[in-house]
Formats: C-alpha cells, structure tokens, sequence
C-alpha cells in the first residue's frame, strides 16, 4: 500500500464523510421541528419497527453516524442485499461467489485495520451500537479534501 491511500480506504472516508453528513443533517432537522423530535422519540423510546423512512438515518445507528462494513459492500461493491424485518443487511455468498465475498471482506477488515492505525477512523464496536467513525484527525483530512 506505501504512504498513500487505496481506493478502497479513500472510499470508506468518504463513505464515512457522507455518513456524518447525512446524520447531522437529518438531526438538526429534528431538532428544530418539535412534532418531528416529538415522534422521533416516540418511535426511538417505543422501539418501533419498521422505522419510518424519514427517521432511517437516525435509526441506524441510535444518532452515532457510524459506518459499518455493509454500507462499505453495497457503495463499493454494489452488492445487493437480502434485509430482514429489523433493517438488518445479509449478503448471499452463493450469489456474489465465496471466494469473491472472503476476498472482498479481508480486503475492507485489513483498511478499517490501517485506517484505525492511522488514526482516521476510530473502531466503535463494544456498544448496543457497532462501526466505525471519522476521528477529529480524519475529519480535517476530509474537510481539507473538500468533500
């Protein structure tokens, strides 16, 4: 890999990027508008499933703007794949092929892995919640790039 980065951890930062900038974008929203932080805690205190699309980002990841490696399959990749009543992602190995889905997969672990040493991304898994967020140090990397 040398000093630069691969396209594919290039890809997760901007993933990354685009994530928190959706999240605090849809959390602003909610803040401002009482009826919408109204059903917003409603729906999060209530654990109410299916979330309303309007509510998904924010559902996501309990307002925490996480990545995790599906978001990095289906945006790099463009895997396609299977989601349960709770939101949650599965991949058919059949169909995008074993050895094609264990290469894929050591290749986003090993960048998460040099991303997280660089001190880019910071590893948030442990919690109710799991994945990956942009460090203070990755998002000035972003910023400075003009994503």
């Amino acid at each position: 890999m040398g000093r630069g980065l691969s396209e594919l951890q290039k890809a997760i930062l901007k993933l990354s990027w685009d994530e928190l900038e959706d999240f605090h974008k849809a959390r602003d929203e909610i803040k401002a508008d009482p009826t919408l932080m109204a059903e917003w805690l409603e729906i999060y205190v209530g654990h109410v499933k299916p979330v309303p699309e309007k509510f998904a980002i924010m559902a996501k990841d309990n307002w925490l703007g996480l990545t995790d490696t599906n978001d990095i399959f289906i945006r790099f990749y463009g895997w396609n794949p299977r989601t349960d009543r709770f939101g949650n992602h599965h991949f058919s190995k059949s169909e995008i092929g074993s050895k094609a889905y264990m290469a894929a997969y050591i290749a986003v672990r090993k960048s998460l892995n040099r991303l997280v040493a660089r001190g880019l991304i910071h590893d948030d898994h442990g919690g109710r919640y799991s994945g990956y967020s942009l460090t203070t140090k990755g998002q000035d990397l972003m910023a400075k790039l003009g994503r």
